[in-house]
């Protein structure tokens, strides 16, 4: 969201490097951008070795990272693995967007989750990503590769409460 003009000053996330806007084109025209709209960028202060696929451009402390996530979760009808409750994750891969990460994931209820169903899950991320609330996810298996569902990011900084923790 937002637009964005030669002289910004922006944060790369998740590695939190700042950075500037030294130039900025849409569709080969210099000029300012706004959300939606096919833009190329030219960084100060970043080099090209510390970009890579899922990262984010945002106005410094807009948005922050975070490694784990409490999802209303879908699971498809077709999913070989179901979650059976919090005792027993579930390795998995995330996407979010253009980022992809490794984690486990964990029914919260005590009956789990199973194919076709729906319900929440916590998923512990092995990487940092940027989301936030109402973010869609793709959940699949690492090995062998398959896609188990999906769902809608309710609370991504979830912490959850552990026996002796303030209410």
């Amino acid at each position: 969201s937002g637009s964005i003009s030669p002289g910004d000053s922006l944060e790369l996330l998740p590695a939190r490097l700042v950075s500037r806007a030294r130039a900025v084109q849409v569709h080969g025209r210099p000029r300012s951008a706004t959300a939606g709209e096919r833009t190329a960028l030219q960084l100060a202060g970043v080099d090209l070795a510390a970009v890579a696929r899922g990262m984010e451009l945002a106005t410094p402390g807009a948005l922050r990272t975070t490694r784990r996530l409490l999802v209303r979760w879908q699971m498809l009808a077709s999913s070989p693995v179901a979650f059976e409750g919090p005792l027993h994750p579930v390795a998995v891969r995330v996407h979010l967007y253009a980022a992809e990460t490794v984690g486990m994931a964990r029914a919260i209820a005590d009956a789990g989750i199973a194919a076709g169903e729906s319900g929440l899950v916590e998923i512990a991320l092995a990487a940092p990503v940027v989301a936030v609330r109402g973010d869609r996810i793709v959940v699949r298996r690492p090995s062998p590769a398959a896609t188990l569902g999906g769902g809608t990011i309710l609370d991504p900084w979830w912490r959850r409460k552990r026996r002796g923790d303030p209410s």
